[in-house]
């Protein structure tokens, strides 16, 4: 099993929607870790990044 870390700057959009794909796409079989370098402690998902995953039963981590 691989575990994969995406980093993007804020972790709310692009490195939450990685790891939602990867986790998806593994079924199990790797680990998927989501970072920002410049990530807000207490911030959440992006709004547009929850509507956007929704259609497609890809969720982001709480």
């Amino acid at each position: 099993m691989a575990t994969v870390l995406f980093v993007c700057r804020a972790d709310a959009g692009r490195s939450q929607m990685s790891a939602a794909l990867l986790r998806r796409a593994a079924a199990g079989r790797h680990h998927a870790l989501a970072a920002g370098s410049k990530a807000d402690p207490g911030g959440h998902v992006h709004p547009q990044v929850v509507r956007a995953s929704s259609p497609s039963s890809i969720a982001p981590p709480p």
